[in-house]
């Protein structure tokens, strides 16, 4: 059994979530954390490869594969529309389409693609591009640990997949008479609030159609409150995630409480503020409005989130639960649902299969090795190279009584000849196995008739 581990390497921890698969779907075994210092004078690259280690480790002589992705912050996304449906024609026609719309070259990147809609012969595709110094560096930082690598996605496509059925599918539109949309669009976001970045993915209804991402996260807060307070970032990081709040109203509420909730807002406002930019751009491109937002993520439990963002955003902005829908341990804590989204998403990614298996960047050079054929082949290596080397044995062996039996075989014939020269006087060409059988049959018939001669001779005369 393959056991598909996800790893969503972050700046204040390492999430790592496991998920078999099983006759009744997939499992959800263990979620692991292992905390990353957020001091900055400390070495995170060292940190984030002694817990490499220690993950690598816990998993010696496992069949598993890993599954990791790169930064939102470093992935393109585009919407594009074509008149066909057929996946090799999109992924030929693909690289024209983007060449003028990505801020790098596409020759420099690599990309995948996934059909969202159909609507009659039209394809709805969401792209993503990253360039290939970021797979480099990744590969650079993750091959010496010698890890089985089975896929790098993207973090919102990992974040989706943890919200999204396993046998996901394309959805399908129906169009009217004049080739238009019958069904209004039904568009929301979800956020996946992080230490460092805000993941934000557009739906339509339940499919997945866009994603973006807000360069703000936990961390703002964290220094915010150690600015405010001055306190060290371990304390404010303590602070933020068992007292964080918000205030909905300030009547009954002390001084103390009214200051906290403030300038946890000032921070907040830099949050709305981008966010209202990309609800602005989407309810543009899409010439729909967005009619509600959901939440998740470790920011996501500060106390009167979603309130307060409903009043700075004029949207319904409520939290979003995922673990319930995929069958788990029953040691699983359930109080860590916001926080293991996009590791889920990872590990379920390294198992799914079919029309929507999400996003791969381990292209070129990087391209994953298909792990199964691998597990066979380690399984069964020592009775190959045993039976491989019984096989050349015996074929030397053959090769060396072949031609030994060829040799006596040439040797016999010469004395042959030889023979039928010297004791049959034949000539020379005309000694061969036949005339030599002719002297030997014609030889005993001779000696049978003097034989039979001198047997006559010795009887006595009748006379």
């Amino acid at each position: 059994m393959i056991k598909s581990i996800g790893i969503d390497i972050g700046r204040s921890s390492i999430k790592v979530a496991e998920v078999v698969q099983t006759k009744k779907g997939l499992f959800i075994e263990s979620f692991k954390e292992y905390p990353l210092s957020i001091s900055p004078n400390a070495d995170h690259e060292l940190e984030k490869i002694e817990a490499l280690k220690k993950i690598r480790d816990s998993y010696l002589n496992q069949n598993i594969v890993l599954n990791f992705a790169v930064s939102q912050s470093k992935v393109s996304y585009r919407d594009k529309t074509f008149p066909f449906s057929d996946r090799i024609k999109i992924s030929k026609t693909l690289p024209f389409e983007l060449e003028e719309d990505l801020p790098f070259s596409i020759d420099n990147s690599f990309w995948d693609f996934r059909i969202h809609t159909q609507m009659g012969t039209e394809s709805q595709v969401l792209v993503a591009c990253v360039t290939r110094h970021q797979i480099e560096k990744l590969m650079e930082f993750l091959n010496p640990l010698g890890l089985p690598i089975k896929k790098i996605t993207s973090e919102g496509s990992a974040f989706h997949t943890s919200l999204s059925p396993y046998n996901e599918g394309i959805t399908k539109k129906v169009l009217n008479i004049e080739n238009q949309e019958l069904s209004t669009k039904n568009l929301k976001l979800i956020l996946n609030l992080g230490h460092h970045q805000t993941v934000v993915n557009l739906y339509d209804g339940k499919t997945w159609i866009n994603s973006s991402v807000i360069l703000w996260g936990g961390e703002n807060l964290i220094k915010k409150i150690s600015q405010r307070y001055d306190i060290d970032l371990n304390e404010s990081k303590r602070v933020l995630e068992e007292k964080a709040f918000l205030l909905i109203q300030q009547e009954d509420a002390t001084y103390e409480q009214i200051v906290f909730s403030e300038t946890l807002g000032q921070e907040f406002k830099t949050l709305t503020k981008e966010l209202k930019l990309i609800i602005l751009g989407f309810e543009s491109h899409y010439q729909s409005s967005i009619k509600n937002i959901g939440i998740t993520g470790g920011v996501s439990q500060v106390i009167n989130l979603g309130p307060y963002l409903t009043q700075q955003i004029e949207l319904p902005v409520n939290p979003v639960f995922y673990l319930d829908h995929w069958q788990q341990s029953p040691y699983l804590n359930k109080d860590i649902d916001y926080k293991m989204s996009i590791a889920l998403g990872l590990a379920i990614e390294g198992l799914k299969k079919g029309i929507q298996p999400g996003f791969q960047f381990l292209q070129g050079p990087y391209k994953s090795k298909d792990k199964k054929l691998e597990y066979i082949w380690n399984t069964l290596k020592p009775s190959i190279y045993w039976g491989t080397s019984i096989l050349v044995c015996f074929w030397i062996w053959s090769s060396l009584r072949i031609s030994y039996t060829s040799d006596l075989l040439d040797s016999a014939q010469e004395r042959l000849k030889e023979a039928g020269v010297t004791i049959a006087n034949l000539p020379k060409k005309q000694s061969n196995e036949r005339q030599i059988k002719s002297y030997i049959k014609n030889s005993k018939t001779i000696i049978a008739d003097k034989k039979l001669f001198k047997e006559a001779s010795s009887l006595p005369s009748a006379f």
